[in-house]
Order: structure tokens, then C-alpha cells, then sequence
């Protein structure tokens, strides 16, 4: 079947349960891809990503609140790493890995304030966020997402090229347009999804499980 196909028919449900048994396939999809790509270190910087990094963002601030929430640049060159092995490969390491400390800092400092602030991320700040990370070379509004995913997974996913295809008419485009689509796509989609569940699925889950299918379908 053509990844066309599987992720419009997994899009296409509002079945719980089949979304759920997608996603508890995620961390095997992982594995396989890195294995079939001969990148090992993609399962340890899956698990950073989504486990570790929000958790040594706060840390950082708990331990020193003058500095605020911020990324290191070792830390964006990871998020870099992450998304060219696990997607498509394309020329952008050296140009991300070229921003400043300060400039890192400062950047994804003032998207993160944002992002980690109960008040302003309920009211679509999460906008200026996004242009904020965009100001750094070699972020485009894609890896952006991908920060954005991190820290707030329930409405922000991240744009692969498996979410673009589902919910935005399988155009490839991106753009800062495009993702508000995308997002606003996902997010009705996961209340569709989840109905009266407490614990629903996020639009971040909805996206892995897109991309899941796909990785398993190749």
C-alpha cells in the first residue's frame, strides 16, 4: 500500500482505539528506522527529546530563575539531528549548528517564556513563538514545530512531512500558514478523537501515529 494510503486511512477514523494501537507502535517504528538507516543514536535522541529535554529545560530554571527557560545550542543541534534521521535528510545541520550561544539562547528564550507560561500559551501566543525560533538560521517553521511539540503537545504538533500530507491536502508546504492549518486540523481532530475522555490523545500523539504508519508501511 502507498503511504498515501495508509495515512489517509488512519486519518480518516475517529476510532480511539485504532489511533491508540498506532501509536503504541511508535517506539518500534523508531527502532526500525534506525536500523534501516544505520543510525542507532536515533532511539536515544527520540527518548531525549520526548522525555528528557522538557524536563532539563525546567530543571535549568528551577536552579537559576534569573536566566529563564532557554535551549543550549547543544541542545538545537540535537533537535536538528532528530528530525534529518528521522525524516528526510536535508542540508541544514551546519547552517543550525552556526547560531551563536546568545543568540540560542536568547531566541529560544523568548519562545519558550512563552511556552512554559500556563497564561500566555492558552491564548495563541504560542504564534509568536513560533516566529521567534524561526529568527535562528537553519530553523524553519518545521523544526520550530518540533520545539513547539515538546512543550506543548496538546495543540502543537510537529510538522512532518506524514501530517502535512493528512491534514493539509497533501501539500508539502512549509510554512507558518500551512502550520496554523495543520494545528488548528489536529487539534479538532484529537477532540473528535477523544470525545469525553479524561485522558484524551494529544495533537502531537495524532501526529506520531501518521507517521508510525508510515515508517512500518516502508
Amino acid at each position: 500500500m502507498s503511504n498515501y494510503y495508509v495515512i489517509n486511512e488512519l486519518y480518516e477514523s475517529s476510532h480511539y482505539n485504532g489511533w491508540i494501537s498506532k501509536i503504541n507502535k511508535y517506539d518500534e517504528a523508531v527502532d526500525l528506522v534506525a536500523i534501516r538507516k544505520n543510525k542507532p543514536e536515533l532511539v536515544q535522541l527520540d527518548k531525549w527529546l520526548w522525555n528528557d529535554l522538557k524536563i532539563n529545560v525546567y530543571d535549568r530554571y528551577n536552579e537559576n530563575k534569573t536566566d529563564g527557560y532557554y535551549l543550549t545550542k547543544d541542545e538545537l543541534s540535537n533537535i536538528m539531528r532528530w528530525k534529518l534521521i528521522r525524516g528526510k535528510f536535508r542540508p541544514l545541520q551546519k547552517m543550525v549548528d552556526g547560531n551563536s550561544e546568545d543568540n540560542v539562547k536568547l531566541y529560544t528564550g523568548n519562545a519558550l517564556d512563552i511556552l512554559c507560561n500556563d497564561k500566555k500559551k492558552l491564548y495563541g501566543d504560542w504564534k509568536k513563538a513560533l516566529k521567534e525560533l524561526t529568527t535562528l538560521k537553519g530553523i524553519g517553521v518545521a523544526t520550530a514545530s518540533i520545539i513547539l511539540a515538546v512543550f506543548l503537545p496538546e495543540i502543537c504538533p510537529f510538522m512532518s512531512d506524514e501530517v502535512l500530507i493528512a491534514a493539509n491536502n497533501c501539500k508539502l508546504d512549509y510554512t507558518i500558514k500551512a502550520y496554523i492549518n495543520i494545528q488548528q486540523e489536529l487539534e479538532k481532530k484529537a477532540q473528535k478523537i477523544n470525545s469525553k475522555r479524561a485522558n484524551g490523545l494529544s495533537a502531537e500523539i495524532l501526529g506520531k501515529a501518521l507517521w508510525t504508519v508510515v515508517a512500518l508501511n516502508n
